[in-house]
């Protein structure tokens, strides 16, 4: 993770990044607000989003071959659900398509390929799957959601977020 300024610098800047955070928090001190409340005002209008990933690191030749085998079985065999929550659509990078599962409707991706798969969950959720090119090695990237309606709640449905998360990873491990 990283964040970009602008298209200046081709690397994730902190410094940059640091003083640009600076910048927003002197900005609304003025207003008589905190980041934390912008955060928040984001999180009601937008929903309150969390995200964390899982490296899997197997070992030489045979474990690069098992990850190989592992994005086969999720593209000749797609999970139906996921710790009981039905997935509704399948990504494929590689094969430049989306498959909508209740449907059984097919589009097709106009991106260049990657061995990536994605599955969107019916409760909102996200994982991705993306083997290294270079080594026996996937990361799984997961993306959950809820509404926030009321900031008194933040904590509560922090904490749900993080639940979710969490079962996910486990699992994918």
């Amino acid at each position: 993770y990283g964040y970009l300024v602008g298209d200046f610098v081709r690397d994730k800047d902190g410094v940059s990044a640091c003083a640009m955070v600076a910048e927003a928090v002197a900005y609304y001190k003025t207003q008589g607000k905190s980041v934390f409340d912008v955060l928040a005002e984001i999180y009601q209008q937008f929903e309150f989003y969390k995200e964390s990933l899982i490296s899997i690191t197997k070992k030489g030749k045979d474990g690069a071959e098992q990850i190989q085998a592992l994005m086969m079985d999720f593209r000749q065999n797609p999970p139906k659900s996921m710790n009981g929550i039905p997935v509704e659509k399948i990504v494929d990078v590689k094969e430049k398509t989306i498959f909508h599962v209740d449907t059984g409707k097919k589009e097709v991706l106009d991106f260049e390929p990657s061995n990536v798969m994605q599955f969107y969950l019916a409760d909102g959720s996200k994982i991705s799957a993306r083997p290294s090119g270079t080594e026996p090695k996937i990361k799984y990237y997961f993306s959950v959601h809820a509404p926030l309606e009321n900031l008194e709640d933040y904590r509560k449905v922090e904490g749900e977020l993080s639940q979710r998360l969490e079962e996910l990873k486990k699992y994918f491990s």
